[in-house]
């Protein structure tokens, strides 16, 4: 695989356990995570052994105080920028009715 995989999901976050909100999506808390570089991240989709990888995660909080909004994404090299351009594309594209 060489391109982009992106998860959309629903979580339940436990009590206590928030993630520190950084950055706001759709008016939103969000948490954005650092890219992780190499390591296998997400099992389900993997790259090409010896190919540059990057794993992305996103968390939105939901009105409903204990689920997350998530949006992880495997982008699998050599154009890693391409890969985050489209993963950038799906966060903004975001949308929240109330």
């Amino acid at each position: 695989m060489r391109g982009v995989s992106v998860e959309l999901a629903t979580s339940w976050m436990p009590p206590g356990t928030e993630p520190t909100w950084n950055a706001r999506i759709g008016g939103e808390s969000t948490n954005v995570s650092r890219p992780v570089y190499g390591r296998r991240y997400h099992g389900a989709v993997t790259c090409p052994t010896g190919v540059r990888r990057e794993f992305r995660s996103v968390a939105i909080k939901s009105a409903a105080q204990d689920w997350l909004f998530t949006v992880n994404a495997v982008i699998c090299g050599p154009h890693l920028a391409a890969g985050n351009a489209a993963v950038n594309d799906v966060i903004a594209s975001i949308r929240f009715k109330k």
